[in-house]
């Protein structure tokens, strides 16, 4: 297919749905993208950052309480793999 017939065929496609069609598919497209960027992705971030940081100071300031509050967790981790194989 040459360039030029894809074109005329995507504007033949575009006939046929309607602008008020492809202008609801583009706004609640960009609506999406938008929700994701804008609150998802810094959520994720901070939901992240926050414990890594946390257990960082705790291992720079003691390093045994550091270790100590990962036994509670490296628990929580074992018993989800164990669960999740029965």
């Amino acid at each position: 297919m040459e360039c030029g017939q894809g074109l005329f065929f995507f504007m033949g496609f575009m006939d046929g749905i309607g602008s008020g069609k492809v202008r609801k598919i583009v706004y609640e497209s960009s609506a999406a993208t938008e929700t994701y960027l804008a609150r998802q992705i810094p959520d994720k971030a901070n939901a992240l950052a926050t414990p890594v940081g946390f257990i960082i100071l705790l291992l720079v300031f003691d390093w045994r309480l550091g270790l100590l509050s990962l036994l509670p967790v490296a628990a929580a981790l074992v018993r989800e793999v164990a669960a999740s194989c029965v």
